[in-house]
């Protein structure tokens, strides 16, 4: 038997596939005018014969757990699945689909009690407005960015650390970061480099996801309580 949704963010009567369209039905939903995050979400499992029994409140629930599983899956998100963080996608900023996934995010906590999960210490301190963590190596989710770093920072000698930052060229072009080493004692170039990855090329991604956050009051709540929001 396969399970179909009709609800507030549903586009239309249509019966959708849940487990498989969950993710397109609430985006489809979140863009029309009329959708309003402060109302009441009612969900519809409809059975093959379409037949259905009204929201008690368990399904909006199942709902808005698969949309939350949904949103961390998706094309603003990178890491493994212990550890999310914001992904550089210039397509996802310019479609504010950092923004909508925050106000998924927002509704998902308000209406079901579904709290996001995985996500890193650098992206929970980061909306919780805390001082972040100081950025390491490990973080970066690109295998291969990463490998060369480590080749960098594990140089024994200037010739190494020269060869391998030309191996990563490319990459540390992209950051602003590539430049000659002279000497090992005092260059921070992967240091730099790892910063500018983590942080600073998300910053409009960031903003953009605090943005949808503050549907429905929830970031300033978070920032006001940020203790209330940490994973054990």
């Amino acid at each position: 038997m396969s399970s179909n949704v009709d609800s507030a963010f549903a586009p239309d009567a249509n019966q959708i596939n849940l487990r498989d369209n969950v993710y397109d039905c609430a985006m489809r939903g979140l863009k029309r005018a009329r959708f309003h995050p402060e109302a009441k979400i009612n969900i519809v499992f409809r059975d093959a014969d379409g037949k259905g029994a009204a929201d008690e409140g368990g399904p909006s629930r199942e709902f808005l757990r698969l949309l939350m599983s949904a949103i961390h899956s998706s094309a603003i998100f990178e890491g493994p699945d212990w550890h999310k963080c914001l992904s550089c996608n210039s397509q996802a900023l310019y479609d504010v689909l950092y923004k909508q996934m925050g106000r998924m995010i927002a509704v998902c906590l308000v209406h079901g009690g579904v709290e996001p999960q995985n996500n890193s210490e650098r992206l929970y301190r980061q909306v919780c407005g805390l001082q972040s963590p100081v950025p390491e190596l490990k973080e970066i989710a690109e295998y291969d960015f990463r490998e060369k770093l480590e080749k960098i920072q594990l140089a024994q000698t200037v010739d190494e650390a020269q060869s391998a930052v030309m191996e990563a060229s490319e990459q540390l072009v992209m950051l602003g970061s590539v430049r000659y080493i002279r000497t090992l004692e005092s260059d921070d170039l992967e240091e730099s480099a790892t910063k500018f990855y983590l942080e600073s090329r998300l910053r409009d991604a960031l903003e953009q996801f605090k943005e949808g956050l503050e549907c429905l009051g929830l970031l300033p709540y978070k920032n006001r309580h940020s203790s209330l929001f940490r994973e054990d």
